[in-house]
C-alpha cells in the first residue's frame, strides 16, 4: 500500500513539473511574440518624402563617393576639416536653409544661408544640399549625386536628424 502512495505522489509530482514546464513555455512564446511585435512596431517607416517631413536640424555622418569602374568606394568624411564634421544644417519648412559652424569653428567660420527646395525626390538649394533622395525615415536623410567627378560615378550623403 505504501509503494501506491508512493507512485501516485510521485505520479502527482511529474503531472505538476511538467503542467509547470508547458505553463513556462506557453509564457515565453506569448511574451517573445509580443517584443517581436513591439520590436517591428518600432522600426522606422519610410516617412513620406515632402518639405515638411523634411525640414529640421541634420548632421552629415556620412559621404560615401564610387568610381565608375569597380572601384572600391570611399569615404570623403574623411576629406573634411574637422572643423566642418561637427556642423549642423537646419532645413526650414519654408524653403531656406541655416548652416551652424558648430561645435570646432572654423576659420574664417561656415555659418551660412541660403535656400532649398524639393521637386519629387530631388533636393535642390544654392549651397551643400543637391541631389536625389534615396531614402527617408524621417530621422535618416539619404541622397546622391551622379556624374560628379567622372561619367557614373556616385557620391552618396548621409544626413542624420539631430
Amino acid at each position: 500500500m505504501q509503494t501506491t502512495i508512493i507512485n501516485s505522489k510521485t505520479v502527482a509530482m511529474r503531472n505538476t513539473v511538467y503542467h509547470s514546464i508547458k505553463l513556462f513555455l506557453l509564457l515565453s512564446i506569448v511574451i517573445l511574440g509580443a517584443c517581436q511585435k513591439e520590436k517591428n512596431n518600432n522600426q522606422p517607416a519610410t516617412c513620406p518624402i515632402n518639405v515638411s517631413t523634411i525640414a529640421g536640424t541634420y548632421k552629415i555622418t556620412s559621404i560615401k563617393y564610387k568610381g565608375n569602374f569597380n572601384s572600391s568606394e570611399t569615404d570623403y568624411l574623411q576629406f573634411m576639416d574637422p572643423c566642418e564634421r561637427d556642423d549642423e544644417i537646419f532645413l526650414s519648412a519654408n524653403g531656406t536653409y541655416r548652416h551652424f559652424d558648430k561645435g570646432q569653428i572654423c576659420s574664417p567660420d561656415g555659418n551660412d544661408d541660403g535656400v532649398w527646395s524639393l521637386n519629387d525626390k530631388t533636393l535642390t538649394s544654392d549651397g551643400l544640399i543637391n541631389g536625389t533622395i534615396e531614402k527617408f525615415d524621417c530621422k535618416v536623410l539619404v541622397f546622391y549625386l551622379v556624374d560628379l567627378i567622372d561619367p557614373g560615378d556616385k557620391m552618396t550623403f548621409l544626413m542624420t536628424r539631430q
